[in-house]
């Protein structure tokens, strides 16, 4: 869960399903844990759970949690983060928004105001994402890409190599802080997510270009938007939101 109002929501979406189907929910967190993350659906099992839904934290790392539920033959319902290739033909389905579209809209937004911002000046960009190669992080790099690319007029946009933040704020720190200090002419930052958010503004301060820098980020979290509202000259130009108590129903309803 994480701490974070995005999760609180994905649960309160899980717990009122459950209350309206006669379910019971167990919740635990494993605070960004792979071990324990595979320990705690192990812990589950043996409780005698029917249905485990995990949010995996790594896609390939959590193989002991699966393989567990493929023993037990207790489905599994996959929601938000993807498992790999391997481990995903264990799962009974996965629930998650289209994020290639969600990330179109933030890339458009960017594009838009990146036009106002910079005019027909070329730029230079950096997508801070979950793992190499995982789904998500390739579905909405994709996405923020193309919806740049679909707004007439944008200025021409340079990326450097995607960085990875593991969808944690101190992961996300020392990459930004890298390319930020190797790169002071960077334009724009793509977050995909905005978990990651306080550890990248942070690497960006640290490297002193914090004020120019345009924030894009993906998730829609309450404390993001208010921060928007709040300072509407800051950093963050645009938060694409997707829907965490849907796919928390739906998750308990699969």
């Amino acid at each position: 869960l994480a701490g974070s109002d995005w999760w609180a929501t994905l649960l309160q979406g899980a717990e009122d399903k459950a209350r309206e189907l006669g379910a019971e929910i167990t919740v635990t967190d494993a605070g960004g844990d792979t071990v324990k993350q595979n320990s705690d659906v192990q812990t589950l099992l043996t409780q005698g759970m029917d249905v485990i839904i995990m949010n995996p934290h790594d896609p390939t790392g959590v193989s002991e949690a699966v393989n567990a539920t493929v023993q037990d033959d207790v489905p599994l319902v996959v929601v938000n983060s993807n498992l790999s290739d391997e481990l995903a033909a264990n799962q009974f389905c996965y629930v998650a928004e289209d994020q290639t579209a969600v990330a179109e809209s933030l890339g458009a937004a960017i594009a838009e105001e990146a036009k106002t911002k910079w005019g027909s000046e070329p730029i230079t960009a950096v997508v801070v994402g979950g793992y190499s190669g995982e789904t998500v992080t390739t579905l909405r790099g994709d996405g923020v890409v193309a919806g740049y690319e679909s707004v007439e007029g944008a200025p021409p946009i340079t990326y450097l190599p995607i960085r990875y933040g593991e969808w944690l704020p101190d992961k996300a720190l020392n990459p930004v802080r890298d390319v930020a200090t190797a790169n002071p002419d960077l334009d724009v930052v793509f977050s995909l997510s905005d978990v990651m958010l306080p550890g990248i503004t942070q690497g960006l301060q640290d490297a002193g270009i914090l004020d120019q820098v345009v924030i894009g980020t993906y998730d829609g979290q309450m404390s993001v938007v208010k921060e928007m509202i709040d300072d509407p000259e800051g950093p963050v130009q645009a938060d694409a939101s997707n829907e965490p108590y849907k796919m928390g129903q739906t998750a308990v309803e699969m």
